[in-house]
């Protein structure tokens, strides 16, 4: 039985899944919760998207127990209770790995997917589904740009590489012909043979994901860092340019940008040209602060 190894697995797909249990109180962890739990029909990943989940999908295995946590994960900051250890009876040689708890109607639901516990060979193929920041997409090394629900074909094990860019807001795209920015930074993504093995490792920038939730998500601050643009004497009516993202001033609004980029930004005052300067796009030390200040001397 693998379910005790998948535990930092469960917490980080519940976290994008429809996960209701901030409902909870925290003085009920460790008190077991009642639940039905459910397999999917066809042993398709559990959506992420709380849109398409489609309770019809899913067949009821059997019914289970869940203990609350005291710990508190999520991307926004919001306090979830998550789950610990489901017991649920499984046949020989399958397990079960849980994607999301769901509250229907005052009942607890416990989703999953039948996974065989022996790995399968590698080059199999695996559809690998991509999230990306608002107004940005990812260049892949073959050349093909993918954005926020695209999804492509790749090989289980196999090393990718791709850029993050930023779309142009004019026309909405990034491609090689001038339209958006590409960043310098070059990621790597690998699918393991793993249902468990899910990692990001800082020095080389590759991200590797588990058999289970083959989905690369780059809306975080290691791919990207969002740009505030100010003048130092009175923010008022002021406005930047970008070249190749926003080709018309805006008045200071944040702006995706790709990390290891040196852009040429431009400072209007009631749209009127006043300065520019080449800004070299970083994140900061702290890596829960989701956006940068740029400050001109006006």
């Amino acid at each position: 039985m693998k379910l005790k190894k998948m535990t930092a697995l469960i917490l980080t797909a519940v976290m994008c899944a429809v996960c209701m249990l901030s409902a909870v109180p925290a003085s009920a962890a460790d008190v077991p919760i009642n639940v039905n739990a459910y397999i999917r029909k066809d042993n398709n990943p559990v959506p992420c998207d709380k849109d398409a989940y489609n309770p019809q999908d899913y067949d009821m295995k059997t019914q289970a127990y869940i203990t609350v946590a005291e710990e508190c994960y999520s991307l926004d900051g919001v306090e979830d209770h998550l789950l610990r250890v489901p017991s649920v009876v499984v046949e020989e040689g399958m397990t079960v790995l849980w994607y999301e708890i769901v509250n229907v109607n005052g009942k607890w639901c416990l989703n999953g997917v039948f996974v065989p516990e022996e790995q399968e060979p590698q080059g199999e193929q695996i559809t690998l589904g991509i999230v990306t920041p608002a107004k940005m997409s990812v260049r892949f090394e073959d050349g093909e740009i993918y954005r926020s629900g695209d999804s492509l074909k790749i090989e289980i094990g196999k090393t990718y590489r791709f850029q993050m860019c930023s779309d142009s807001w004019e026309n909405k795209k990034y491609d090689d012909d001038g339209n958006g920015l590409c960043g310098t930074v070059v990621y790597s993504v690998r699918v393991s043979n793993s249902y468990a093995e899910r990692s990001y490792d800082e020095s080389t920038k590759t991200f590797v994901l588990p058999k289970g939730d083959p989905v690369l998500r780059t809306d975080i601050n290691s791919c990207f860092m969002a740009y505030r643009y100010h003048f130092k004497k009175g923010d008022y009516n002021k406005q930047t340019g970008i070249a190749n993202v926003v080709d018309n001033p805006i008045e200071s609004l944040s702006v995706n940008l790709p990390l290891g980029s040196t852009v040429k930004s431009d400072a209007y005052r009631n749209y009127e040209y006043i300065d520019s300067a080449n800004v070299f796009i970083e994140r900061t030390d702290d890596l829960s602060v989701s956006y940068t200040d740029y400050y001109w001397d006006y």
